[in-house]
């Protein structure tokens, strides 16, 4: 019998596919699917579930110090049905697809099988509306024991999981050479830099749901891969850092300084950010939240990878291993000229609120915002913008000045903030 499809075909979430009823329209229309970034985003997503079970109790929670509502344990299942649909998507863009490099079916079988018990089962709980701990305790060991079985669960999470040279940038593929890795110390460096480098390209999957407007709570799932992949990374750093005697050799100082700023980052990210992400509603909210985390580690991480790969080829810089690096630097030393020559103008209409005083301000706040303001995270833009208005609109000098005076103690504090974005480290400001 032929297999026939709507007109607008569409995927169903819970739905397990087969891949001979799939018709190719389905399919991305972006062009041929690639199977091998498919099936890494598959292990992604499994890995995310698996991380994000066993760490949402102390990650996931602007409450550590008392008991979560049993809502809490809702949102925790909530997501987690979320990892498991896009489990199930890429499950069934795997097998409509037409590649050589497609994994061994009864793999794709075997998550397939784990994917829908567990939506099963969590959809049965979820229903009520509210979840108990102890529901959701005995849930996340159940999915976690279903993980640790399943044969097709560990092919892809050792795909997420792998730091071979395929993670690296091409500019450092094409340093490591055989003769370039000629120390076990710069062996090491390499070794790390991989693992950093695996780290980052997960965080690539959630900057691509920031560019595509995707639903981003689910992305806590990535970030809680990340987080446990890097503090398993800076433990055996630091396990390794004691068995050095030379405190002041380059190699010393390299792996110190990479555990000290991934330990920040992922300290920022994680207790600044994400840990209010699961209790707040409005989208744009959770947006910037997720903007400022990504930024984060996404631009510590880089600087941490181009640090070790300095071992290998000391003149090299952050921009020549990450292209994005360069228009990030650049957005940012143009956001950080415009916020100090505002904050001078607001502050001299402050200080003389005389009519061409007001005038310059009002024309370099226009400046600003034409010049500079997308660059701002989407976090700061609502209070620059409402500032820009009251400035604009308010008439008296009077009642002008006491608003220049709270506009100008923001700016100078979004100032400093900008100033120490990653990618201004080696960009001191003088003004």
């Amino acid at each position: 019998m032929t297999p026939t499809v709507s007109s607008q075909p569409v995927f169903v979430p819970g739905t397990i596919y087969n891949g001979a009823v799939i018709d190719i329209r389905m399919l991305d229309e972006t062009g041929p699917l690639d199977a091998r970034a498919t099936a890494y985003e598959l292990g992604l997503w499994l890995a995310g579930l698996d991380s994000f079970i066993s760490t949402f109790d102390r990650l996931f929670t602007d409450q550590p110090s008392t008991l979560p509502d049993s809502k809490h344990w809702y949102k925790a299942m909530r997501l987690a049905r979320s990892g498991l649909l896009r489990c199930s998507e890429l499950y069934y863009l795997l097998r409509a697809a037409d590649s050589d490099e497609l994994p061994d079916t009864a793999l794709l079988v075997d998550v397939a099988n784990l994917v829908r018990d567990s939506l099963s089962s969590n959809e049965a709980l979820t229903r009520a509306g509210v979840i108990r701990p102890d529901g959701w305790r005995v849930w996340r060991e159940e999915l976690a024991a279903r993980l640790s079985r399943s044969a097709g669960a560990d092919h892809f999470m050792s795909i997420a999981r792998g730091a071979d040279s395929e993670t690296l940038p091409e500019t450092l593929r094409d340093l490591i050479t055989p003769g370039s890795v000629n120390t076990g110390e710069v062996a090491e460096n390499c070794g790390i830099m991989r693992e950093f480098a695996s780290i980052h390209k997960a965080l690539e999957v959630v900057g691509r749901m920031l560019r595509n407007d995707d639903p981003l709570k689910p992305s806590l799932l990535i970030f809680a891969f990340v987080y446990e992949r890097t503090q398993t990374l800076i433990a055996q750093i630091n396990n390794r850092l004691s068995s050095v005697k030379d405190e002041e050799s380059e190699f010393f100082i390299a792996l110190d300084g990479a555990s000290y700023s991934a330990s920040m980052e992922i300290r920022k990210a994680f207790s600044q950010e994400l840990s209010k992400v699961v209790n707040v509603r409005p989208a744009h909210l959770v947006y910037a939240h997720i903007e400022v985390a990504h930024s984060l580690l996404s631009a510590g991480f880089e600087e941490v990878i181009a640090s070790f790969a300095r071992s290998l080829k000391p003149e090299i810089k952050v921009s020549d291993i990450f292209s994005s690096f360069k228009t990030k630097l650049e957005q940012s030393l143009i956001l950080r000229a415009a916020l100090a020559k505002t904050l001078r103008a607001v502050k001299a209409a402050e200080e003389e609120p005389s009519k061409s005083e007001i005038v310059n301000m009002r024309n370099m706040v226009e400046l600003f915002n034409h010049e500079a303001f997308h660059f701002l995270y989407y976090k700061d833009k609502e209070t620059v913008e409402r500032f820009t208005e009251e400035v604009q609109f308010t008439v008296d000098p009077k009642d002008l000045v006491p608003i220049l005076h709270r506009f100008g103690a923001y700016l100078e504090t979004l100032l400093g903030a900008v100033s120490m974005r990653a990618v201004l480290a080696d960009h001191p400001f003088e003004d």
